[in-house]
């Protein structure tokens, strides 16, 4: 089993088409360092129908989406108003909650 695995399972039963998560989200939810090793782990998130759009080191975020989402399609802006901010009160592999509520990104 990865050590991401709980994130993934986290991200098939939650995820929307397109959102991000914190780095502390992340890690929250994994129960294990965001690391670099994340870059490496990452590709099988594809086995759970989604991938990784993009790492921002600067924001400390990670945005995720289905595999069918359209990359590249559109404006920057364009994209940036079709995700959501995951806020859902997600819940950790061992029940606590790690994030508030839903919101829209803007």
């Amino acid at each position: 089993m990865s050590k991401y695995e709980p994130l993934w399972r986290w991200i098939a039963e939650h995820g929307t088409d397109r959102f991000q998560l914190t780095f502390d989200e992340i890690e929250a939810i994994a129960l294990v360092p965001l690391d670099h090793s994340f870059l490496r782990y990452k590709k099988e998130l594809a086995e759970y129908g989604f991938r990784v759009e993009k790492i921002s080191i600067k924001e400390q975020t990670v945005t995720v989406c289905r595999e069918k989402c359209e990359l590249g399609i559109g404006s920057r802006q364009d994209r940036k108003d079709t995700y959501v901010h995951v806020r859902l009160n997600p819940r950790a592999p061992d029940g606590r909650s790690v994030a508030g509520e839903a919101s829209e990104s803007e």
